[in-house]
C-alpha cells in the first residue's frame, strides 16, 4: 500500500513580490522566510494526519501553475479553493502581525 503524501507546489514568487518580500539571489528575507512558514503550517492543518510536502517556487520567472496538489502522485482538483483559501488567510494573518 502507497503511503499517503500529499505534494503542494505553490508559485509564491507573486504573492511575496506583492507584499514587499526581498527575494534576493542568497535567499529570501525573513520576513519571507517567516510568511513561507506560517503558509506552511496552514497547508499542513488542511490535511490532518496525513504528511504534506509542500514545494515553493520563488525564483522563477518562468510563469507556471500557480497551485498543484498531488495526493498519492494524482492530481487534486477539488481541494484547490481549500488550499488557495488556507494560503490567502495564512499571508493575510502573517502581513497582520507585528514585527
Amino acid at each position: 500500500m502507497a503511503t499517503d503524501i500529499v505534494e503542494i507546489y505553490w508559485n509564491a514568487r507573486p504573492h511575496l513580490e506583492r507584499l514587499g518580500v526581498n527575494l534576493r539571489r542568497s535567499g529570501i528575507d525573513d520576513r519571507g522566510q517567516h510568511l513561507l512558514e506560517e503558509v506552511r503550517k496552514s497547508l499542513v492543518e488542511v490535511f490532518p494526519g496525513t504528511p504534506v510536502l509542500v514545494r515553493f517556487a520563488v525564483h522563477s520567472k518562468v510563469p507556471t501553475d500557480d497551485l498543484r496538489v498531488l495526493r498519492r502522485g494524482a492530481e487534486q482538483p477539488g481541494c484547490l479553493d481549500e488550499v488557495r483559501a488556507a494560503i490567502d488567510q495564512a499571508l493575510l494573518q502573517a502581513e497582520c502581525e507585528p514585527a
